[in-house]
């Protein structure tokens, strides 16, 4: 084998010009950035009590926020370590240990998101009630001695709880003259230790008087029907503090967005550079007035999704249907795991507006249809030939917005006139004699 001459590195510099050069680096950097920062993996310990922590699956629609958080991040980004527990305060957590115990495994660059206030406020329970001032003084330990570890502490006021005066939500953790402003008091370390603070006080208190009391009742904390869940037949009855699956997720969702609010901090910017993207599901009813129904919202991929409706008497709900106008259930709550793209969730009730519904081909369909087209002037024509008869034909676009129908007699051979909608993609629908055919379709 011959002697293989390696080039100085002057010499290749000499080689590339200088326009073309830079450039390179330039991208070079870029990708190296991008490669990094999809490799870097970040630990959030999460300390707190009830509204926070997990719950078995034996509890389930019981939730915290804690148990759903990691949803919010991309895959693969962050790790979750969830220590929060029922029933502590500030300073029972404290002095149990438990935050000990979290000290000896964090490490320099995690993050300790903080929430207590629920427990503080409880002046029944010696061990746990904690005034404004000792709350103050235990926040301070938190944050001092996270960061000695090198940990970025972030503290998360206590949510709202479902207590009201009369049509106003009364918001208990800003109650000053009760001596119970803890929302005030956790912002003032947060200022004198220059903590970063993410308001989820303030955040769920304009979420609940959004949807109202009653909503809340039933949808976002655990105010259950008999027989909506196995694990409470019977139903169950907690309407003030804790929350079921929904409304944990709705508390994780506003924690995200204090991320995004925070995303100019240097720390905390780096968990919003890794937050997921959040689709809509569109709840539209086809008829006002008829009752509780589960409200429109925004959620990543992966979440588990409840919708859910509650008909006024008088009212009759039929089934719900999906975004290509498929019935999907008749049941009053229907649970689905969040794609990643929107959804749209149609609520059909007896005398409402009439929406279009496809059923769902029968297993057995006879026979396959061929679909061919063209373009003729402004239109596609879809020609479709099948062994047996075709009778009928609808075209739905993605939202499940149906765009024509046809009907036949009944032949084996049919020409259709499509306009021009601006949106290629559809769903076609042929029905023939034996079943019905559903095809994705891509016009020209």
């Amino acid at each position: 084998m011959g002697n293989l001459t390696i080039p100085k590195q002057n010499t290749l510099r000499r080689n590339i010009p200088l326009k073309l050069f830079l450039p390179l680096i330039i991208v070079f950097i870029a990708v190296t950035a991008v490669v990094v920062a999809q490799s870097t993996s970040y630990r959030i310990f999460l300390i707190g009590d009830s509204t926070v922590c997990n719950y078995a699956e034996s509890e389930y629609p019981f939730t915290g926020w804690g148990q759903l958080f990691f949803h919010f991040f991309e895959n693969g980004t962050v790790t979750v370590n969830n220590r929060a527990i029922g029933g502590r305060s500030t300073k029972k957590f404290y002095v149990e240990g438990r935050w000990a115990d979290v000290v000896k495994e964090l490490k320099t660059g995690d993050f300790v998101f903080i929430q207590f206030g629920h427990n503080d406020r409880d002046y029944t329970k010696e061990d746990r009630y904690a005034d404004t001032n000792t709350y103050k003084s235990y926040l301070r330990l938190y944050a001092d001695e996270s960061r000695a570890k090198g940990v970025i502490p972030v503290f998360v006021t206590p949510m709202n709880m479902n207590t009201w005066n009369g049509t106003t939500v009364r918001r208990v953790f800003t109650e000053y003259d009760r001596g119970a402003d803890y929302c005030t008091a956790m912002k003032n370390v947060a200022k004198e230790k220059n903590v970063p603070v993410i308001d989820l006080e303030a955040k769920s208190a304009v979420f609940m008087q959004s949807v109202g009391k009653p909503y809340l009742d039933s949808y976002h904390h655990m105010g259950l029907q008999p027989g909506e869940y196995p694990n409470y037949p019977d139903g169950y009855a907690d309407i003030t503090t804790h929350f079921q699956e929904m409304g944990s997720i709705i508390n994780a969702r506003m924690v995200a967005e204090g991320i995004k609010e925070l995303s100019s901090h240097a720390d905390v910017g780096k968990l919003a550079e890794v937050l997921a993207p959040l689709h809509k599901v569109t709840v539209t009813p086809n008829k006002a007035n008829t009752g509780l129904v589960t409200v429109s919202g925004n959620f990543p991929a992966g979440v588990t999704v409840t919708t859910k409706v509650m008909p006024n008497n008088g009212e009759t709900f039929l089934n719900w249907a999906d975004g290509t106008v498929s019935d999907v259930s008749s049941k009053k709550l229907y649970t689905f795991t969040m794609p990643d793209a929107p959804v749209t969730m149609h609520v059909l009730f007896k005398g409402g507006d009439p929406v279009e519904v496809r059923q769902h081909p029968p297993q057995k369909t006879t026979g396959i249809v061929h679909c061919s087209m063209k373009l003729h002037a402004r239109n596609t024509l879809l020609t479709l030939t099948s062994p047996s008869a075709i009778t009928g034909v609808k075209l739905f676009d993605l939202h499940g917005q149906l765009v024509f129908t046809y009907q036949y007699a009944g032949t084996s051979e049919i020409t259709v006139p499509v306009h021009a909608t601006g949106n290629r993609t559809h769903i076609i629908q042929i029905i023939t004699n034996d079943g019905s055919v559903t095809r994705r379709v891509i016009l020209p």
